[in-house]
């Protein structure tokens, strides 16, 4: 059997163009999804709009705005802002936004068209430039909720592991941790211009809360605390807030580059180690 052919460029264009002039007066204004409703604007002392929802007008022209890129991919994830590395700047919605536009600016008139359609091309005309680029970037930020699921990609059949080499790779990420642990307690000495004592509880909170807000997991209490240990000392008795308590003493070092400081990270997690094992 023939594979169909991909629609081109115009086709998709006629499409759009044909749905556009489709929609009609008052379409979805009860619509469960707000970016469905219509939006209403009018001119101060001129004529009032009814612009599709911005969800509304997105799927319609998502296979225009489609051709050439893929919008499904997961860079695209446009309605988020916050992007990671790689995946689109404001600018390249901002470039879809104006391309958008331009495909509406270019629709001919058509007077059998709904009033959506004739609102439209009056809107980019009429309105504000400022209040035209907020509706065409609104429509972009609903790209993404249009978009066709992609195919699902194919799962690699995991390989079983034995008893021992799941023992293994505990051990591993246990010691991964310890490892972190000990490279932040050995910056956060050279970040230390004098001597500075802090309650245990008060270090280990800074410390989960640092890998925390990077999405990492930290290391459970008892076993930070050993590597503290390793790392800047026993732990001794002080006052702090006149209270005396445990307590730790750190001293400021000269810094270190990347490779030391992972190599003296390393020899602190072989003490503890050697002291109490490394369970899984």
């Amino acid at each position: 059997m023939a594979t169909p052919p991909h629609p081109t460029f115009a086709d998709c264009i006629t499409v759009a163009t044909a749905r556009t002039a489709a929609l009609v007066d008052g379409r979805d204004r009860r619509h469960s999804v707000i970016a469905r409703r219509p939006v209403q604007y009018k001119i101060y002392e001129g004529p009032s709009f009814e612009l599709p929802g911005p969800l509304t007008l997105a799927e319609i022209w998502f296979p225009v705005l489609n051709v050439g890129r893929d919008l499904r991919a997961c860079g695209y994830d446009l309605a988020d802002l916050a992007k990671p590395v790689g995946a689109p700047t404001l600018a390249g919605y901002i470039r879809l936004a104006d391309e958008l536009q331009d495909h509406i600016a270019a629709l001919p008139e058509d007077h059998n068209a709904g009033r959506p359609y004739q609102d439209l091309r009056l809107f980019i005309t009429e309105a504000q430039p400022t209040r035209v680029a907020n509706y065409f970037m609104s429509v972009i930020k609903n790209l993404c909720k249009t978009a066709p699921a992609g195919p699902s990609p194919v799962r690699t059949q995991r390989v079983p592991m034995s008893d021992a080499e799941r023992f293994e790779a505990a051990c591993q990420r246990k010691r991964d941790r310890m490892t972190l642990a000990a490279r932040y307690l050995l910056k956060l000495q050279e970040l230390t211009a004098s001597t500075w004592v802090v309650a245990p509880t008060a270090l280990f909170e800074k410390y989960a809360e640092a890998l925390e807000s990077r999405g990492m997991r930290p290391l459970g209490r008892t076993w930070f605390f050993r590597v503290a240990d390793a790392t800047i000392g026993e732990r001794t008795r002080r006052r702090i807030e006149k209270q005396p308590q445990a307590a730790y003493v750190i001293r400021g070092i000269e810094p270190m580059d990347t490779q030391e400081r992972e190599l003296r990270a390393m020899v602190a997690v072989d003490r503890v180690e050697q002291n109490f094992g490394l369970p899984a």
